[in-house]
């Protein structure tokens, strides 16, 4: 993508809306620092979410439930997230970023 974060909106089935990521990233870090992002989404239909990490540096994790992106040991340089929520009935929407981690 052109920018640093980029939502991306899909086609879902009739009727459903997809989910909507709401949240803004961050972008930044400091190596050896945790890192935390607090992914928020909402849907138009009131169907239960689910958050999946799709692509990640290493040791990133995703609390699938809540959409809490945690990244105990960032390390230096840039590093590409992806990030998307469902809503189990075919909607879905995704949101990519890169996250810049710089020395201490």
């Amino acid at each position: 993508p052109a920018c640093a974060a980029h939502d991306e909106q899909l086609i879902q089935l009739e009727g459903n809306h997809n989910p909507q990521i709401t949240s803004v990233p961050v972008l930044t870090a400091v190596a050896g620092t945790p890192y935390v992002y607090l992914l928020a989404a909402s849907d138009a239909d009131n169907d239960g979410l689910i958050y999946v990490l799709e692509s990640s540096p290493p040791g990133m994790i995703l609390d699938i439930d809540e959409g809490g992106l945690y990244w105990d040991q960032p390390s230096i340089g840039s590093s590409t997230v992806i990030v998307a929520v469902n809503d189990g009935r075919g909607g879905v929407s995704r949101q990519e970023f890169v996250i810049t981690a710089t020395a201490p």
